[in-house]
């Protein structure tokens, strides 16, 4: 029951984080919520990375503390239900071209942050 609510708590804190960030992103970057969300997605994936090396490489925390900041903050933060959204909404525009770049190139970035994230604790502490 303890993990849940860390989890829970996480979820909270980071579905907040992302509303900032997106909003940051829509005032002073761009007001294209295919582009915030590529970017909130690259920052929540390179720092799932780093949550994970530093805990399977690095200072083995308790599992709680993984749950909220893994699962319960990063889960809630890097919104990929609302990348699914998005990009079927891109399709369903009939912008078929665009709609393959921001999947592809989500995926491509998101991957590249997490190996980032993850090589940068290695590089760090291992």
């Amino acid at each position: 029951m303890s993990t849940i609510l860390f989890v829970g708590i996480g979820g909270g804190i980071g579905a907040i984080c992302r509303f900032l960030l997106l909003q940051f992103f829509n005032i002073f970057i761009t007001s294209s919520t295919s582009v915030s969300m590529m970017c909130t997605n690259l920052v929540g994936c390179f720092l799932y990375g780093m949550i994970s090396e530093t805990y399977h490489s690095v200072l083995n925390f308790h599992s709680y503390i993984y749950a909220l900041l893994s699962t319960g903050i990063v889960g809630g933060f890097t919104a990929f239900s609302s990348f699914t959204i998005e990009a079927m909404t891109i399709f369903e525009s009939g912008r078929t071209y665009t709609g393959v770049c921001y999947v592809l190139f989500s995926i491509l970035l998101c991957f590249s942050g997490f190996y980032l994230g993850k090589s940068l604790i290695r590089f760090l502490f291992v």
